[in-house]
């Protein structure tokens, strides 16, 4: 299965992992973003490198069966733009935020409700939820 990993820049180094975990089991990551950037990385200024990256971005989550969403750490605006895109698309998410987040926290939007979202919210859980998606499982 191809995936799409999204999360904050600064949780680039647990989205590697995650990465690893993923092509370990036999998965094919497409998003190319946590590979080139560092936990202290800034959002670029100038508008034409944004443009740039963001399309980059668009276009490895459209070639994407499943975007993973790591919203557990860090600011996750990009992270939830990711989301609504891949929503759009017609993609399946497995968005991973912390146990007990309450509909209010900042780690979690309405669209977390969406029929195409499976929520995890433990690290254990990831990988079995992952499987379950491959097999055509919600």
């Amino acid at each position: 299965m191809k995936i799409y990993l999204a999360g904050p820049i600064t949780s680039a180094p647990r989205i590697r992992a995650y990465a690893d975990s993923f092509r370990a089991t036999g998965h094919e990551v497409v998003s190319t973003w946590h590979d080139v950037v560092h936990a202290d990385t800034l959002d670029p200024s100038d508008i034409e490198e944004r443009r740039r990256i963001l399309m980059t971005n668009l276009r490895d989550l459209d070639s994407a069966d499943v975007v993973f969403a790591y919203t557990c750490a860090g600011e996750p605006r990009t992270t939830f733009g990711e989301i609504s895109w891949a929503l759009c698309r017609g993609k399946r998410v497995l968005w991973s935020m912390p146990p007990g987040s309450g509909p209010q926290a900042r780690f979690r939007n309405m669209f977390d409700a969406h029929a195409l979202v499976t929520v995890c919210t433990s690290v254990e859980g990831v990988l079995p939820a992952l499987e379950g998606m491959a097999d055509g499982c919600r």
